[in-house]
């Protein structure tokens, strides 16, 4: 049974998970009163949240609030919220024709598989579809897997947007059980759900551009960081008619955004569950702040991520290389110092921050070892004299926000590990001039990596960096220190704790 207290916690969660990606011009938060008109666009704003990822059980939500819901029951007075869908559902496109295919075929057939031409009748963007249920099906156009569907619920049909040429033909391969259909919708089906789009976000004071990725699964891989159907052209469309244009993105990974530079503000909310509108108006409105900050990377293109050659991904006969060693997530992106769409860590605010007065104590530390090379740790941190590490953060803007304090920690060079690495984090809210003190502690096995050679956790001498700062990126990052490790012969009062057989108690 869904109680109110219930929902109340649903709709908590989602605004706290919700991340601002970018904000120009103050564009967010939305005037609740008075705010004149607010044009909310896309197949996903009166989508029912996706509550599911192809697994073998799932829960169906006893009751769901989309975003055209949310947004219009939290308008106040002197705001209208109107609506355009502006592209069409993809469970709506209609067959490919015959006349565009060699051979004719709208299917695999008893076969399982496809393979032919494709002709394009006019120049623009199209959306393939490709619906499949019980069984795996695979798209492939001129040699390049555009479309996985694993056949799983809830969803059954998986869409790509893709730039044809009149009158070229392309070579497509369709793999799969016998239910796998292909639809499509040429830009002449687009174009007058676009259009209608368009004139909303000109007549409006601000746009809302809902978009999804709502076929995310356990079963399958993504073929691309793109989101699905036509939606990054719809955002174009939009954006070029209203200049304080809002994207909102429902999915669960990282997205490429070719349309950044065109919006004002860009929301992350995730997968928000059944109060996805709820949580969605809190935010806009400004009645909550959105305090999210990522748990991963997001890169600018799929080239730019680690496992970007095809051995890596998706992997060349059935197998699937993973060569990236302890460079992993923003760890990669430090050590080969790109630049990433966002960073891992970053969220932004309806108000600032500011971080000062960091303190790490001591500053020097005696490694217990009678060993001449890197010691190897038992560290649990129990027995381990602790490096502590504070900051005193401020919010110095109008209103109330919440923010993410970051710890990460620079190995000395010698260890080889990558130039920085999260060793604790603090979410904090605070009113408008209110300061805390937030503090980490270090033990001696945050202070280890693991030494094959060694076939144990090494504990290595020399100079520690330490970093404060609410992202990975270390423009995120403003505090700066460190403290030194020597080593010492004997056991000493307050050293790290003496080399254990076992990691028991690491954390």
């Amino acid at each position: 049974m869904t109680t109110p207290a219930h929902q109340a916690v649903s709709a908590a969660v989602a605004e706290a998970g919700t991340v601002l990606l970018k904000n120009a011009g103050r564009t967010l938060p939305l005037t609740s009163s008075g705010g004149g008109t607010v044009a909310v666009i896309g197949p996903a704003a009166s989508a029912a949240p996706t509550d599911a990822g192809g697994g073998s059980a799932y829960v169906t939500a006893p009751f769901s609030v989309t975003p055209l819901q949310g947004l219009r029951t939290a308008a106040g007075p002197g705001t209208t919220v109107s609506y355009a869908q502006g592209l069409p559902a993809d469970t709506s496109l209609a067959p490919v024709p015959a006349t565009a295919l060699s051979p004719a075929s709208a299917g695999t057939g008893r076969a399982g598989t496809y393979a032919g031409t494709l002709t394009a009748p006019q120049t623009g963007t199209y959306v393939l579809a490709l619906k499949s249920i019980g069984q795996r099906s695979t798209l492939f156009l001129d040699g390049a897997e555009i479309l996985a569907n694993p056949g799983t619920p809830p969803a059954t049909t998986y869409s790509v947007g893709v730039s044809l040429r009149a009158g070229q033909r392309y070579a497509l391969r369709l793999s799969g059980g016998s239910s796998a259909r292909l639809t499509w919708a040429t830009p002449s089906d687009l174009a007058p759900g676009i259009a209608r789009a368009v004139a909303a976000a000109k007549a409006a004071s601000t746009a809302v551009v809902v978009v999804s990725d709502d076929t995310e699964s356990e079963a399958a891989d993504r073929a691309s960081l793109n989101l699905p159907s036509a939606q990054n052209e719809l955002i174009s469309a939009v954006a070029a008619a209203n200049p304080r244009t809002v994207v909102v993105i429902d999915a669960g990974a990282p997205v490429v955004m070719p349309w950044l530079s065109q919006v004002a503000s860009v929301v992350d909310a995730w997968y928000p569950g059944e109060s996805n509108g709820t949580a969605l108006a809190a935010v806009l409105f400004g009645r909550v702040d959105p305090g999210g900050h990522l748990p991963v990377t997001f890169p600018v293109g799929l080239s730019q991520v680690p496992e970007s050659s095809p051995a890596q991904f998706p992997g060349v006969n059935g197998q699937v290389l993973y060569s990236e060693g302890i460079d992993v997530g923003y760890r990669y992106y430090d050590a080969d110092e790109k630049t990433p769409l966002f960073p891992f860590g970053y969220g932004l605010s309806y108000t600032s921050f500011a971080y000062r007065g960091l303190r790490v104590t001591p500053q020097r530390v005696q490694n217990d070892s009678s060993n001449p090379g890197p010691t190897s740790c038992g560290c649990n941190g129990q027995s381990a004299r602790q490096v502590t590490v504070s900051a005193t953060v401020t919010n110095t803007g109008p209103v109330a926000g919440s923010d993410v304090v970051q710890l990460y920690l620079g190995d000395p060079a010698a260890a080889g590990e990558p130039p920085r690495q999260l060793k604790g984090f603090q979410k904090v809210t605070l009113q408008p001039g209110q300061s805390t003190t937030v503090r980490f502690t270090l033990t001696g096995h945050d202070l280890s990596y693991w030494d094959d050679a060694a076939n144990g956790w090494v504990l290595p001498d020399g100079r520690y960096q330490v970093y404060v700062g609410d992202s990975s990126a270390l423009a995120g990052l403003p505090l700066r220190g460190g403290f030194t490790v020597t080593r010492t012969l004997g056991a000493l009062p307050g050293a790290f704790a003496a080399p254990s057989p076992s990691p028991a108690g690491w954390h």
